[in-house]
């Protein structure tokens, strides 16, 4: 009996994300597996947990705060060699793709040929603004989570919603490939193999084939660590600290030490939030219905009652009382003096600009003692974390 999901021989697979829905998990998955893959007929395209930088080019933009420009050519050069693999089924996967405008996707679709099938998931809204506040935060971030929130549920135009939205995020491709060329795979949160057993439906690959290994590669902040990573943020904005130093500090360093010694767990919504996104779900939920795509799981799932948001109030949320542990702030704080101390000969700060205009030599990690840059550091951090820290 044929998996009606089974998609034909030749398919390219398009996962474009996005941002918290599981695509670490499933980028991992396929990667550590795509030898087994590879016997089966699915080509996982790249060599590591997803083609970034292609991608990047392909899409524009910036990027990820300090990345710096892909290399040139570089989407071209990955679609001949999507293109080589013949009758394979491919698979590509980037989150980078959910915000790609109209041009990309079009030209997407011409690099890639006629069989391109794009897949996205979908996740209930309250549960991914707060995840995606805090990935923001991760790559660079400053706005504080309540306000993100607000300004992103009162603005239609937000590009959250083009890459987030359950209808919003999945129109364009629907326009560009055709309905029947989109799935849309409701994110179950109860089971953490769910997208994986679409995904082995969708490509023929056998169950299981796509093993998870280890604990998650992206696991969550608390909401006080996600804090201490906002104003961390801050310090390296106005502090100019150079965007190339920025991976290394903060989202290498500081990240990784505040998810060791952190709290973890989910954000809450921001209780007096509540009513507009339930109002915005039932909205993308009808929205949805009426692209003409496939929908794998349940969408009835993606409508929010007001008694089922984890919801905080407006003081629970205050960033002056969020109960960041001091060991997380330690480790935070601790990875960003080793990261800096390490490399002695990068600038920690940008050049400042001479009265003549010309460029000056700016501060370096070398001119900073460990203690001036604790100090820095700990004085623009939440008091509920750091006062330990000044004893």
């Amino acid at each position: 009996m044929t998996d009606d999901l089974l998609l034909p021989e030749g398919t390219r697979l398009v996962h474009v994300g996005p941002h918290k829905t599981g695509t670490t998990a499933i980028q991992r998955a396929f990667h550590d597996n795509r030898r087994a893959a590879a016997e089966h007929g699915v080509v996982y395209a790249g060599t590591g947990p997803q083609p970034y930088r292609p991608v990047q080019e392909l899409v524009g933009g910036r990027g990820r705060y300090g990345s710096g420009p892909p290399p040139s050519g570089a989407w071209g050069r990955f679609a001949a060699d999507v293109a080589s693999y013949g009758d394979a089924r491919v698979v590509i996967s980037s989150e980078t793709l959910a915000g790609a405008r109209i041009e990309a996707v079009r030209r997407m679709r011409d690099d890639l040929g006629e069989r391109v099938h794009v897949v996205r998931m979908a996740r209930r809204l309250d549960r991914v603004l707060p995840s995606r506040w805090q990935q923001t935060m991760v790559n660079g971030g400053r706005t504080p989570y309540v306000e993100w929130v607000r300004e992103v549920l009162s603005d239609p135009t937000d590009r959250f919603w083009d890459r987030q939205g359950y209808a919003s995020g999945t129109r364009l491709w629907a326009d560009v490939l055709g309905p029947e060329n989109v799935t849309v795979v409701v994110v179950d949160e109860t089971d953490r193999r769910w997208l994986l057993d679409v995904l082995e439906r969708m490509t023929g690959l056998p169950a299981g084939t796509l093993a998870l290994r280890g604990a998650p590669d992206n696991p969550a902040l608390g909401y006080g660590e996600a804090v201490v990573l906002r104003r961390l943020n801050e310090i390296a904005y106005r502090g100019r600290w150079r965007a190339a130093s920025y991976p290394r500090l903060v989202r290498g360093g500081a990240t990784r030490g505040l998810r060791t010694g952190g709290t973890g767990g989910s954000t809450p919504f921001p209780a007096e939030l509540v009513p507009q996104v339930v109002a915005a779900a039932s909205e993308q939920h009808d929205a949805l219905l009426g692209l003409g795509v496939r929908v794998v799981g349940d969408p009835a799932s993606l409508l929010i009652s007001p008694d089922s948001v984890r919801a905080a109030s407006p003081g629970a949320l205050d960033e002056s009382a969020a109960s960041t542990t001091p060991v997380a702030v330690a480790q935070g704080v601790g990875a960003v003096v080793e990261a800096v101390l390490a490399d002695g000969r990068q600038p920690l700060v940008a050049a400042p600009q001479d009265d003549d205009g010309t460029r000056s030599s700016g501060r370096r990690p070398a001119d900073l003692t460990t203690a001036q840059l604790v100090r820095e550091i700990v004085a623009r951090l939440p008091r509920a974390g750091t006062r330990a820290l000044r004893r």
